[in-house]
């Protein structure tokens, strides 16, 4: 079937289908009804398009506000891995003085802890702030400095246990004061709520049972 567009009657071929620029050549009621379909497929547009503009925009607001969620956690890990970084600066120049380094000191504060009864190497691993795959090496460092003593238990010769000794207790009593004041410089724009709070959130950041004081 032949189409041709803005036709004219006197000169169709029998067959053709017109589509008149004007309704001059429709009947009233034939005009009626194309203005009709004409506003109703209007109307129909502007509402899929005023749809597909909302959705657009509902995608791009969630976009963003993915980024900007996934930027601001960003942000609290970078803020934690520098402020601890700062905290070791802080502290480090007291340790250098008594030529220690803070992961010694770590382990010295927890054989104190353990007490008489001394610790495996694996335990002290396990409670170190700072992870330390090195353990052996480090244990070896203090006990050249006689700060802490090993023992392998006469009931269970493959278990090696780890003991601060008489001059390492010294040491960290020696380190106490100036340890401290550090600490105090470095927390002192935090009141007593505020470090509660800090210590609350950065065990759960961990995945920890928060600790009750």
């Amino acid at each position: 079937m032949k189409i041709t567009f803005l036709g004219v009657p006197n000169q169709c071929q029998p067959g053709c289908v017109h589509w008149f620029a004007g309704s001059q050549f429709l009947s009233p009621a034939r005009s009626r009804e194309a203005t009709l379909r004409l506003r109703l497929t209007g109307q129909l547009l502007i509402r899929i398009v005023s749809a597909v503009a909302q959705v657009k925009a509902k995608l791009d607001g969630a976009a963003k506000q993915k980024h900007l969620v996934h930027s601001r956690l960003q942000d609290a890990v970078t803020s934690i891995l520098r402020t601890a970084d700062y905290f070791g600066r802080f502290c480090s120049p007291v340790f250098d003085q008594h030529g220690i380094t803070s992961q010694q000191y770590n382990v010295l504060r927890i054989l104190r802890g353990a007490g008489l009864g001394g610790l495996p190497t694996l335990d002290i691993a396990e409670r170190m702030i700072e992870q330390a795959p090195g353990i052996t090496r480090l244990l070896d460092r203090l006990e050249g400095k006689k700060l802490v003593r090993r023992e392998r238990p006469s009931d269970n010769r493959r278990q090696v246990l780890c003991y601060i000794t008489k001059p390492g207790l010294d040491l960290l009593q020696e380190l106490d004061i100036p340890v401290g004041n550090k600490v105090n410089q470095a927390l002192h724009r935090l009141d007593e709520s505020e470090i509660e709070e800090l210590i609350r959130l950065l065990e759960l950041a961990r995945g920890e049972q928060p600790s009750t004081t």
